[in-house]
Formats: C-alpha cells, sequence, structure tokens
C-alpha cells in the first residue's frame, strides 16, 4: 500500500512538472499576452506567501478552486537564490508555488494529487470588469461539468482569453470561475480595470462598518414598509435585504433575495450614491444596478 501511494504521489508530480515544463521562458515577454495555470485543489500544493512564508492549510484553502494564476516567472528562486519556485500573482497577489527537489515539477502537501490542472500559453489579458447588457449567455465550469446562466446585468470579471473563449468570474453572492462565449461585442460594457498587483489599498475597517450600518438603515425601512404592506393586503411576504460581501479585494452590497432585484433601480441607484460619498477620501468608488452595488478600486 506505500507503494502504491508513493507511486501516484510520483505521478502527481510528474504530471506537474510535465505542465511546467510547457511553459516557456521568455526574456520579453508582450504586455498583451501572459501564461495562466488554473488548478482545482491549489490548497494541496505547497504554497509559499509574497513575505516569503510558507502558508498554512487553512491558508491555502482561502484559495478558491481554479483561480487563475498569471505565471511571472517559470523559473523563479526565493530570496536565498537557492530554492527553485514558480512566481504566480492569483487575484492581484502574488505567490510563490514551490518545486519538487527531484522532478522540478511543483511539489504537493502529502498524497492528495490537485486534481484538474491547465496550463494556457500566450493567452490574451483582458484584465477588466465587464456588465452585460444585451443577450445571454453560459458560464461553462473549468472541468466541464456543469453550466451557469448569464443574464443581462450580471457582472463579469475578465482575465484571459483562450481558445475563442473569455476566462471570467461571474460576481454575485457565490462568485464562480469558468468560461464565457459573450454573444455579441456590443452586448457588454466595461466597467471597470483591475489594479496592477503591487496595490495593497484595502478598504478600512471603519468605512466598512459605516456601509454596513446604512444597510442596516435601508433594511430597517423595507422590512417597515413591507410589514405596512402585508398588513393592508395580508399578503405575507418577506422583505428583501441588503447584505454585505468581500470578494477577496473586492466589495459588494447585495439585495436578496435575487426577485426584487429588477424591483428596486431608483433605490439601487440612491443607496449607491450613500455609500460612494462614504468613499470620499479612498481609492474606491461604488456603482449599483438590478440589485447589486459593487465598490472596487478607482
Amino acid at each position: 500500500m506505500k507503494n502504491y501511494t508513493a507511486r501516484r504521489k510520483n505521478l502527481a508530480v510528474l504530471a506537474l512538472a510535465s505542465l511546467l515544463f510547457a511553459v516557456p521562458v521568455r526574456a520579453r515577454p508582450r504586455h498583451d499576452s501572459a501564461d495562466y495555470l488554473l488548478i482545482e485543489h491549489v490548497e494541496r500544493l505547497l504554497l509559499y506567501n509574497r513575505y516569503q512564508q510558507r502558508m498554512s492549510p487553512e491558508e491555502r484553502k482561502l484559495i478558491a478552486p481554479f483561480s487563475p494564476m498569471k505565471i511571472l516567472d517559470a523559473s523563479a528562486k526565493l530570496n536565498d537564490d537557492f530554492t527553485p519556485c514558480t512566481k504566480v500573482e492569483i487575484q492581484g497577489s502574488v505567490y510563490y508555488l514551490m518545486k519538487d527537489e527531484k522532478s522540478g515539477g511543483l511539489a504537493i502537501t502529502g498524497n492528495n494529487m490537485p486534481g484538474l490542472m491547465q496550463v494556457y500559453k500566450d493567452a490574451a489579458v483582458e484584465n477588466d470588469t465587464v456588465r452585460l447588457t444585451a443577450g445571454k449567455t453560459k458560464l461553462i465550469s473549468p472541468d466541464k461539468t456543469r453550466t451557469t446562466d448569464v443574464q443581462k446585468g450580471n457582472f463579469l470579471e475578465r482575465y484571459f482569453r483562450a481558445g475563442g473563449k473569455t476566462f471570467v468570474r461571474l460576481l454575485g453572492i457565490h462568485p464562480e470561475y469558468g468560461w464565457v462565449d459573450f454573444p455579441d461585442k456590443n452586448g457588454y460594457v466595461v466597467t471597470g480595470t483591475k489594479k496592477e498587483p503591487d496595490s495593497d489599498l484595502t478598504l478600512s475597517s471603519a468605512v466598512q462598518k459605516r456601509i454596513q450600518s446604512r444597510l442596516f438603515e435601508a433594511n430597517a425601512a423595507l422590512k417597515e414598509l413591507f410589514a405596512y404592506f402585508n398588513s393592508e393586503t395580508n399578503a405575507g411576504r418577506n422583505a428583501p435585504h441588503w447584505k454585505f460581501i468581500v470578494l477577496e479585494r473586492q466589495y459588494a452590497c447585495v439585495l436578496e433575495p435575487e426577485g426584487y432585484a429588477e424591483q428596486y433601480p431608483e433605490s439601487t441607484r440612491y443607496l449607491a450614491g450613500d455609500i460612494d460619498n462614504m468613499l470620499i477620501g479612498t481609492n474606491y468608488r461604488a456603482a449599483g444596478s438590478s440589485g447589486m452595488i459593487e465598490i472596487r478600486q478607482k
């Protein structure tokens, strides 16, 4: 049994090595293209953070499956100028994927394999967020096991294009990574661009508390409004409520449940204006539509 387990681990390391060696090393990469790595179980790899400190299992689990890894240097070394690794960018932060000393492939922790792994070479970098304004499309999961409807009004964070499709993250209460085929070039608008990875700015806890306090007021008003409505009509409807969510380096306010999103466009814009005023003096701004208020870096 031990020999079988060891063989499985060696096969996993060799598979990772073949993926890694497939990525060419360029002296002068083009600004509009990059190599990307998608891995199903990132938490099973041996990762170091940007300070070159080993990440704990709990820290590794915070990286979502199939988070797009932009390969910055496939043949990097740590500051000791000896330990080999692959330097990547994940959601604007730098990480180091450690290599196995024997095979040169990416090192794994324990005996569990990291699942589906894919490398996309010379992919076209997108680096922005768009809102679908017409038509609809499907989000295909990276492992091609499920699809999610993408409707008019949905926000998509674009990362790169490869094979005629675009790898995105569908923003919302439960963000999803996957591939989409945009129905029409005129069917979406760009709402913002992502910052370079050297930006460490985050929304302060004080500002977050003020936003949550404003949402509490809005929810209290909605609850009172629906209580009055129910007393007059005996409808027994539950009041919708605003929820503050953190999407890694992004923030958003979402009206739940989803069925109410289209019913309060003016209230959404009014609330977005209040939150935008709270962001004066920060590096963020707020914009809202269809039951969602995005709070993003300028």
